[in-house]
């Protein structure tokens, strides 16, 4: 009824813009938060805002597609951590279709709509390989990569490999990160990014225990992993490299050290 009320009023298109920016704008300050020791608080706001946020996106997949995009990469962890995966990779792929059938662009205009497009790759990657789903994870990546080089984002695209070596192993692929190693690593050193080079750590540590390699200096790359993150508001992926360490003692049948390295996760993770 108040919907019909307001359609009759002429207002609605108004309303509804204006609905789309506050939301635009709550995902933004969401996306850091996430990661941060507050992230609790915001994952049940964001739960409570459920059906607004999805009138945002219908609305804004009428009216403001880039607009959807930057609120999809913004939620990729409410959504990760809310297992609403599905749903997530549903709004991007719809957006990045239609993205695609937009007239083309120019200038700061032309490098606003790569860079969102490029950042919904990287969700999809980042969902994809939380379902298990590598082959379209991968893919995914190499979207999001061939964008980041195309915009010259050294963070993004040393972030975007890494995460993409880690997918390929989880899948049981191993030679992948050996051919991007040296790459990640030059580009995260670049880009003087505490948090890409700490996930290019993490990713050659994870791969050399995977792999049965050199114990020690395995974990010597995800101590230096660790050491970078450790005055950074990621708290979010101090836990999950912590995490990794354990899964990989796991895989390799190591069950004692696996029990003492997800011991003290438990606390943390609740």
């Amino acid at each position: 009824y108040a919907r019909d009320k307001l359609m009759e009023s002429g207002e609605a298109e108004l309303m509804r813009n204006r609905h789309l920016d506050y939301f635009v704008q709550l995902t933004e300050n969401a996306e850091q938060e996430l990661l941060e020791g507050s992230a609790l608080r915001w994952i049940i706001r964001l739960e409570a805002e459920s059906d607004n946020l999805r009138a945002a996106f219908e609305w804004g997949m009428e009216t403001n597609v880039t607009a959807v995009l930057m609120m999809a990469h913004s939620l990729q962890y409410f959504w990760y951590r809310r297992g609403y995966e599905t749903e997530g990779r549903k709004w991007i792929a719809q957006a990045l279709e239609q993205i695609q059938g937009l007239p083309a662009v120019e200038g700061e205009a032309s490098r606003q709509r790569l860079m969102v497009t490029a950042k919904a790759w990287q969700a999809i990657s980042f969902l994809a390989t939380s379902q298990g789903d590598f082959s379209n994870a991968t893919t995914a990546s190499r979207k999001c990569e061939e964008l980041a080089r195309q915009l010259g984002d050294k963070r993004l695209l040393a972030t975007v490999l890494a995460f993409g070596a880690s997918s390929k192993m989880m899948s049981g692929d191993h030679t992948y990160a050996d051919t991007v190693v040296e790459e990640v690593f030059s580009i995260a050193r670049e880009s003087n990014d505490p948090f890409a080079l700490s996930v290019a750590h993490g990713m050659i540590g994870l791969d050399m225990l995977l792999k049965s390699q050199d114990t020690k200096t395995a974990n010597e790359h995800v101590s230096k992993g660790l050491a970078l993150l450790k005055n950074t508001p990621h708290h979010f992926w101090q836990t999950m490299m912590l995490f990794g360490l354990g899964m990989a003692a796991r895989f390799q049948g190591r069950f004692d050290e696996a029990r003492e390295r997800f011991g003290p996760l438990l606390d943390i993770f609740h």
